[in-house]
């Protein structure tokens, strides 16, 4: 077996595993994946997104990877083996590379959450979370109830002012939830910015749909209660890629307000199915989820662990790496 970095691959190589995983997504998720490997190569090419491709000694790819080092931090975006030697061989590739001795922490969000990935992750001692991937119908039959709005509680679209506000409804939502460590790893409002930026700009979880992304507002005061963003994955499947609700508001009705008149508008604009993920271990938001007629589909795996920092170094894959 030997370790090839990525950077150094035939465009043609890579091309195929994106090619492969852009097709069981599709098929496994219903998620059109396309946009995300375009900005994957663009970093592949440009140096700033590191990777390794595994291969037996016949030359055959058995897995690969790809990783980068943002703010301190590992962020391991693929691993993908069929074999659970494969995929510790990836992961420890990773882990023992010279960037990981400059981070102080690694993380991965990644799919699927196969058995061999979640084992080679706990030995190398990551605190290990499962995210699953829900899903449900949008045709007018299986829509719920439209029951109203709590009173005193106005829904009107998402819109760019609103950004400030949502920041701060994610960290006082989030803060201390271990699930959040996939948004804002420190929980700062500055890493709450980034990624809803990301998440409506730069389309990780699939294009955003303004229509169907909405927030839910104190009437009297104005004051931001709760919001919905709704993403577009691929033709026909939309995608709950955030709802929040104030913890003040907690069990008002404002969530589910919020998610019916997402699927509403989302139906409305012709998408015939819904899905999000949640944290496997948040009760209360899969038993909303459930009395909204979604249901598992698959699920993602994400995980964290600290760096270690070394001293010296030794080589692998004809690059040097950290011992």
């Amino acid at each position: 077996m030997r370790l090839e970095d990525w950077r150094d691959a035939d465009h043609a190589v890579v091309a195929r595993l994106y090619e492969r995983e852009l097709s069981r997504w599709q098929n496994e998720l219903a998620w059109d994946t396309s946009v995300s490997w375009a900005i994957v190569e663009a970093g592949r090419q440009r140096g700033d997104v590191l990777g390794w491709i595994l291969r037996d000694e016949s030359g055959q790819v058995r897995g690969w990877t790809y990783y980068l080092l943002f703010e301190g931090e590992i962020q391991i975006g693929a691993l993908s083996a069929d074999r659970a030697t494969d995929v510790r061989a990836l992961l420890d590739a990773v882990i023992d590379s010279p960037e990981a001795s400059l981070a102080s922490s690694v993380s991965c969000f990644v799919y699927p959450a196969a058995a061999s990935l979640l084992s080679a992750l706990r030995r190398r001692r990551f605190a290990v979370r499962r995210s699953l991937y829900l899903t449900r119908p949008l045709n007018t039959e299986s829509l719920p109830d439209q029951r109203p709005a709590p009173t005193g509680v106005r829904v009107r679209p998402y819109r760019a002012a609103d950004m400030l506000a949502a920041v701060r409804l994610l960290a006082s939502a989030y803060e201390g939830a271990p699930g959040a460590v996939c948004f804002a790893p420190h929980g700062r409002l500055d890493e709450w910015v980034r990624y809803l930026r990301q998440l409506i700009e730069r389309q990780p979880c699939g294009r955003f749909l303004a229509d169907a992304s909405l927030v839910a507002e104190d009437v009297s005061s104005g004051r931001l209660m709760g919001t919905v963003l709704t993403t577009a994955v691929a033709p026909g499947t939309a995608h709950i890629a955030q709802v929040v609700v104030g913890p003040q508001h907690a069990g008002q009705g404002v969530g589910r307000t919020l998610l019916t008149q997402a699927f509403d508008a989302a139906g409305q604009a012709g998408y015939n199915a819904m899905t999000l993920m949640v944290d496997e271990e948040n009760a209360p938001a899969r038993a909303l989820y459930g009395k909204q007629g979604f249901v598992e589909r698959s699920a993602f795996v994400s995980a964290r662990r600290a760096g270690v920092v070394r001293v010296g170094y030794g080589t692998a894959a004809g690059r040097q790496v950290a011992v």
